[in-house]
């Protein structure tokens, strides 16, 4: 485990900026590089408060921080049979983004290259349910917070945040294979103050694609939950 204490975050989507990476903005076609070196980056997002989950993809040549790509016709990026539109954001390049209403946990994603060789990459969304929230978080011994449905698996971590009084916070993350729990500690708690809190869990999976060019790929998912109220005590 890790633990870290930092100045209240910023929203939410502003974390989802900075979390789904960085590298060059510059925008070129695909047509005109080589299919082979293209880098592919998927990443989905759920947050419990928002209604759809929120799906970007894009597309380097030369590798993870290469130059954006648009994908010249007859190439296409899907998740779900839905055919995505792609934009340049600013900061970052060219991307392709949708929302998908949440009637599924499952995404599959099918790129398809300009010589319409096509690549498929599967993703999932582990909700966690049945989160055992105890009313008060002591700081003086630890406190174990377990939860219900998939235990953590390989390339999967789970982060718990919590926002105290006068901008006080402080996170504690595992990726223990097989965890259903999360303990917050003394040492992680000591920056925080006595009095109402909110705690957040986020729930990673980041690992290599499964087809994909030469130069490989990422497919990550978050899903962020609701915040809880609980009062930090001594």
């Amino acid at each position: 485990m890790k633990n870290h204490s930092f100045i209240l975050p910023a929203v939410f989507m502003v974390i989802v900026f900075l979390l789904n990476g960085c590298g060059s903005t510059d925008v070129a076609e695909s047509k005109d590089v080589s299919q082979s070196k293209i880098y592919q980056d998927y990443f989905i997002c759920f947050n419990d408060d928002l209604e759809d989950y929120y799906c970007q993809v894009m597309f380097r040549f030369g590798g993870s921080g290469g130059t954006t790509l648009h994908i010249s016709e007859p190439g296409s990026i899907q998740v779900n049979q839905t055919v995505m539109s792609g934009e340049k954001l600013i900061l970052r390049g060219f991307a392709y983004t949708t929302n998908i209403s949440k009637t599924t946990t499952n995404f599959e994603f099918l790129y398809t290259d300009i010589n319409n060789q096509k690549l498929s990459n599967k993703a999932t969304i582990n909700p966690l349910i049945d989160i055992n929230i105890p009313d008060s978080i002591s700081k003086t011994h630890d406190n174990i917070i377990t939860f219900g449905g998939n235990a953590l698996g390989r390339n999967e971590k789970l982060v718990a945040k919590i926002n105290g009084n006068g901008n006080t916070y402080a996170s504690v993350e595992t990726n223990i294979e097989k965890a259903t729990s999360i303990t917050l500690t003394p040492d992680i708690l000591a920056t925080l103050q006595p009095g109402t809190a909110n705690i957040q869990f986020i729930r990673t999976i980041d690992k290599n694609l499964d087809e994909t060019t030469e130069l490989g790929g990422r497919i990550k998912s978050q899903y962020f939950s609701k915040k809880y109220v609980v009062k930090i005590v001594l």
